[in-house]
C-alpha cells in the first residue's frame, strides 16, 4: 500500500510534471506528499578543491578571492532555483487533496534523496531536476544513482502528468521484475488497466514460463493481460513495444544482482529511461 510519496524537486519542467503527477496519485492513494529540494553545495566544494588542489594550498584554509566570487554566484543560482521550486509548489498546492509538506536540505543531491527514500513508499522524480533539461533523453545522473541504490520503487517522469491505463510490463522473472508486478498492483484498483506483458528471451520455452507467471499474477485482479515474446536487445524491444502498443507507462525491474556488469555495459533501465517520453515505474531487487 502506498501512503507516502517523495517528490525530489528542481527547476526543470520535468520536476513540475512529476509534482503534478504525484498530486494526482496522492489523491487516489490518500498518500502524503513530501516535496524535497536539495541545495547542491557539492559545486562549492568542487571550487575549493580545484583552487587549493591546483595551488598546493591546504584544503583546510578558508576560500579567498576569485573563489569567493564563484561561490557567491553559485549561492545566487541556488536561491533562484529554490524560489522557482517554491513557485511550483504554491501553484500546485490547491490541487493536492492530501497531506503535504516541503523539505529543504543541503548536500549532494542523490545522497540526500536516498536518505529520505527510507521514509516513504514511492519516489516520483523528474528525469532531470536541472532547468536546462529540455529533452526526455536527458536523464540526470542523480536519478540513475537513486534507482541504483534505493530499496523503494521510483516513478521517473518526463512530460506526462498522468500514468494513463495502458501499461507495458517488461517481465523477465527476476526478483526486481517481480517486485515491479507487486508495485503495479497498488495502481490497479483506481484504473481500468490494459496490460501487456513483454518477455525478451532467447527461446519461446523460456518466454512461456515467465509470461505465464506474469499472467497468473494479474488473474486475481480480473485482468486478462496480452502476452508478447521477443528476442534480441531487451531495451530496444521494450522501447519499440511501448510505441507499438501506445503504452502510457512502462513497468520494469531496476538494476539486477550483477550491478557491476550493468554499469560497465550500460543497463537496460537507463537505456529505456533515455528512449521513451512516458512515465517509467522501476522497482528494486531488494
Amino acid at each position: 500500500m502506498i501512503k507516502s510519496i517523495l517528490v525530489p524537486m528542481g527547476s526543470s519542467r520535468f520536476s513540475s510534471c512529476a509534482l503534478k503527477l504525484a498530486a494526482g496519485l496522492s489523491s487516489r492513494f490518500g498518500a502524503k506528499i513530501q516535496l524535497m529540494y536539495v541545495e547542491d553545495i557539492s559545486k562549492i566544494k568542487n571550487i575549493a578543491l580545484a583552487f587549493k588542489g591546483a595551488g598546493g594550498v591546504s584544503l583546510d584554509l578558508p576560500i579567498l578571492g576569485q573563489e569567493v566570487e564563484q561561490v557567491r554566484e553559485i549561492r545566487q543560482e541556488i536561491e533562484a532555483e529554490k524560489r522557482e521550486v517554491w513557485r511550483m509548489y504554491d501553484e500546485i498546492k490547491p490541487q493536492i487533496k492530501s497531506q503535504h509538506a516541503f523539505l529543504s536540505r543541503e548536500g549532494e543531491v542523490s545522497e540526500e534523496i536516498l536518505c529520505e527514500t527510507r521514509k516513504v513508499d514511492l519516489v516520483v522524480m523528474g528525469k532531470s531536476l536541472l532547468k536546462d533539461a529540455v529533452d526526455c533523453r536527458q536523464v540526470q545522473s542523480a536519478l540513475i544513482r537513486v534507482i541504483q541504490r534505493t530499496n523503494k520503487p521510483v516513478l521517473a517522469v518526463c512530460e506526462n502528468q498522468d500514468i494513463g491505463n495502458r501499461f507495458l510490463v517488461a517481465y523477465d522473472g527476476s526478483r526486481a521484475a517481480n517486485n515491479a508486478l507487486r508495485t503495479l498492483g497498488d495502481f490497479l484498483p483506481f484504473t481500468s488497466p490494459e496490460i501487456t506483458i513483454l518477455a525478451v528471451k532467447k527461446t519461446e520455452w523460456d518466454a512461456r514460463s515467465v509470461l505465464g507467471e506474469g499472467e497468473q499474477y494479474f488473474e486475481p485482479y480480473g485482468i486478462r493481460a496480452e502476452k508478447i515474446w521477443k528476442t534480441g536487445s531487451a531495451s530496444e524491444n521494450i522501447i519499440a513495444t511501448a510505441r507499438e502498443k501506445g503504452a502510457s507507462m512502462i513497468v520494469m525491474g531496476g538494476y539486477g544482482e550483477n550491478k557491476l556488469r550493468e554499469l560497465l555495459i550500460g543497463s537496460t533501465t537507463e537505456k529505456v529511461l533515455k528512449g521513451v517520453d512516458i512515465p517509467v515505474l522501476v522497482a528494486p531487487a531488494v
